[in-house]
C-alpha cells in the first residue's frame, strides 16, 4: 500500500533542508554567487511546509485507515515510541547549547527549553497526540477536516494578535507562546497546516484502492497548481512576497497561511509529478526508489546533518586542518554516512518483501 512518491516528496523536503544550511556559508565565501544563493535558498524553503504537508498526507493515507481497520493499540505503542525519539533526537541536537548552559552554571528547565526550540519540538508533540485526532478524523468528512485546519488557523491569529501578548523574554510563558503561536514552529498553525492536506492522504488511499492512482495524481497536480497561484497572490496583497525576505528566512515567524499553502503545495505538486513519472516512465523507477529511502530515514538524516558544521570546525581548531579540508571532510562523512542508512532502509525493505511475500 506504501506509495514511493509520498516518500519521494518527504525526501525532497529533507534535501531542501539540507540545502538550505549548507547554503549560508556559500553566500559568506562567495558573495559573487549570491544571486545564485537567492534562488536556491527560495526553492529550499519548501523543506518545513513539505514535511508538514506530507506528516498530513501521510496521517490520511496511513494512519487513519489503519485506525479505522482496529489497529489502535499498535498505532497507539508505535506513535509513542516515536514521539520519544523525537524528543531524545531534539536533545541531542540541542547538546552543545545543554553543555554551554551547564558549563556556565545557567541550567534549568526554561533554558533548557529555549535552547532545544526546533521544528522536532512540533513533531514531538504533534505524533503523540495523533491518536487523538484520529478518534476526531474517522468521524469527519474531508470538507470537516479542512474546517478544523482553518478553524486551528484563526485560533491563533486571534491568540497572537488580541488574547496572548508577548511576555517578558526568555520567560516559561513566553517560551510556551513561541512554542504554540509565535515561532517559526508554531505549533497551532502547523498543526492547522497538517490537518488541510490529510485529506490528499485520504484522496489518495480511495485512488489508490480504487485502481485510479494516475487520475488522481493529475487532478492533484492541477489543483497544487491553482492553490500555489492563489496564495502568491495573497502574498502580494497582504505586501509580504518579497523573494529576499523569503529566502533569508525573515518571514517565517509567525507562520503565514499563504506561506504555509504556497510551499505546502508545491511538495503536494512535486510528489503528484513524481507519482506520474513512476507510473509512465520505468526507467526513472530506480532513482525514484532511492529518493524515496531518503524519505523513509528523516530523522537519522537530519539528526546528522546538523553536526557537519560542528564536526568541521573542531577538525579545524582541534586537529589545524585548514578550512576548506576540514569543510570538505565533514560534509564526506556526512554523504558516507547517508549512503550506510539509505542501504540498511533498502535492507529492511527487501526483508518486509520477503516476509510479505
Amino acid at each position: 500500500m506504501r506509495l514511493l512518491c509520498i516518500d519521494c516528496a518527504r525526501g525532497m523536503a529533507i534535501l531542501f533542508m539540507i540545502m538550505v544550511h549548507f547554503l549560508f556559508p556559500v553566500a559568506k565565501y562567495f558573495p559573487e554567487l549570491e544571486a545564485y544563493v537567492i534562488g536556491l535558498l527560495f526553492i529550499g524553503r519548501c523543506a518545513t511546509p513539505g514535511f508538514v504537508a506530507v506528516f498530513g498526507i501521510t496521517i490520511g493515507y496511513v494512519y487513519l485507515p489503519r485506525w479505522t481497520n482496529g489497529r489502535k493499540c499498535k498505532i497507539v505503542t508505535k506513535l509513542f515510541l516515536r514521539s520519544v525519539v523525537l524528543m531524545i533526537s531534539t536533545l541531542i541536537l540541542s547538546f552543545t547549547d545543554i553543555y554551554a548552559l551547564i558549563d556556565n552554571g545557567n541550567l534549568s528547565i526554561t533554558n533548557l527549553l529555549w535552547s532545544s526550540y526546533s521544528i522536532l519540538g512540533f513533531y514531538t508533540l504533534a505524533v503523540l497526540i495523533i491518536p487523538g485526532y484520529l478518534i476526531i478524523l474517522k468521524k469527519l468528512k474531508s470538507i470537516g477536516i479542512v474546517f478544523c485546519g482553518i478553524s486551528l488557523w484563526i485560533t491563533a491569529f486571534v491568540l497572537y494578535k488580541y488574547l496572548w501578548l508577548p511576555s517578558e523574554y526568555l520567560s516559561s510563558v513566553g517560551f510556551l507562546r513561541l512554542y504554540f503561536i509565535s515561532g517559526g514552529y508554531g505549533f497551532i498553525q502547523l498543526l492547522g497546516a497538517a490537518f488541510l492536506f490529510m485529506p490528499v492522504g485520504i484522496y489518495l488511499a480511495n485512488a489508490k484502492n480504487g485502481n485510479m492512482l494516475e487520475s488522481a495524481l493529475k487532478i492533484l497536480s492541477f489543483i497544487s497548481i491553482l492553490i500555489i497561484v492563489v496564495s502568491i497572490l495573497l502574498a502580494i496583497y497582504k505586501s509580504e512576497f518579497s523573494l529576499i525576505k523569503i529566502s533569508y528566512g525573515k518571514l517565517k515567524a509567525p507562520p503565514r497561511f499563504w506561506y504555509f499553502m504556497m510551499y505546502g503545495w508545491s511538495a503536494v505538486f512535486i510528489m503528484a509529478i513524481i507519482g506520474l513519472l513512476e507510473i509512465k516512465y520505468s526507467c526513472l523507477k530506480v532513482f525514484i526508489y532511492y529518493l524515496a529511502l531518503t524519505g523513509q530515514a528523516p530523522l537519522r538524516i537530519y539528526v546528522a546533518h546538523a553536526f557537519v558544521i560542528p564536526l568541521s570546525n573542531s577538525l579545524e581548531t582541534m586537529l589545524k586542518f585548514p578550512e576548506y579540508v576540514s569543510q570538505f571532510t565533514a560534509l564526506l562523512t556526512f554523504m558516507m554516512y547517508c549512503i550506510v542508512v539509505l542501504y540498511f532502509v533498502d535492507r529492511k525493505n527487501k526483508k518486509s518483501t520477503k516476509v510479505n511475500e
